[in-house]
């Protein structure tokens, strides 16, 4: 599959990532994939793509290009692995980690189809330095907002982002602050009316901003 050269421009936090054709890549080798495994793995290359990064919601998209069908198993930092599947004409993709650090690193190990004659791993290296954090997610469920339907009900929103992020709910005007635990949630008690009710959510941490998501729930 052909790629043309193209470029995403995030204005906002002042970034532009540039896509090179696989071509180009074909004939370099990516810095942050080893020379050494390059030739045993069905690795090609690898490009990055930033989404939203202003409004609503953050997003760092990994584009990874095969010289061949094979089985990927992507493992993070933590130690969680992902298991794609994809060849030289359908890369895989995924989504970065972004935690608040300056570049996260990913090894990638291909294989056959069946997982067999699997081969030595590749780091790839995603850059974050200027993207701006996720807004903290809604953990409200279906069954939750049945039960506040009704005016005047006091009810604690959870929200899930970054461990020991500084978060900050705008709720129908007024502002609240809370702390996320070390499992990232972070709770306000709130009162809904009978009528639309707004909130604006974002998180800081280690000096860096979230993008706000806005969001509402609307009774009458």
């Amino acid at each position: 599959m052909n790629r043309t050269k193209t470029t995403i421009a995030a204005a906002a936090l002042g970034l532009s990532i540039v896509l090179t054709p696989v071509a180009a890549q074909a004939a370099s080798t990516p810095a942050s994939v080893s020379s050494q495994t390059q030739a045993q793995s069905a690795v090609r290359g690898y490009t990055t793509e930033v989404l939203g990064g202003k409004s609503q919601y953050s997003q760092v998209m990994v584009i990874i290009d095969l010289t061949r069908s094979a089985r990927v198993v992507v493992t993070d930092k933590h130690g969680a692995s992902e298991v794609y599947y994809g060849n030289q004409n359908t890369p895989v993709r995924f989504f970065a980690e972004i935690d608040g650090s300056d570049a996260v690193t990913y090894k990638v190990v291909t294989s056959d189809s069946n997982g067999q004659n699997a081969t030595a791993p590749v780091s790839v290296r995603v850059d974050l330095a200027g993207v701006a954090l996720d807004a903290p997610h809604d953990l409200t469920t279906y069954d939750e907002q049945r039960r506040f339907q009704a005016a005047g009900v006091q009810f604690p929103l959870r929200f899930e982002g970054l461990p020991g992020a500084d978060v900050t709910l705008v709720f129908n005007g007024s502002t609240m602050h809370a702390t996320a635990d070390s499992d990232g949630i972070s709770t306000f008690d709130v009162t809904f009316l009978r009528a639309s009710n707004r909130l604006a959510v974002s998180q800081v941490l280690d000096g860096k901003t979230s993008v706000i998501n806005s969001h509402g729930y609307t009774f009458k």
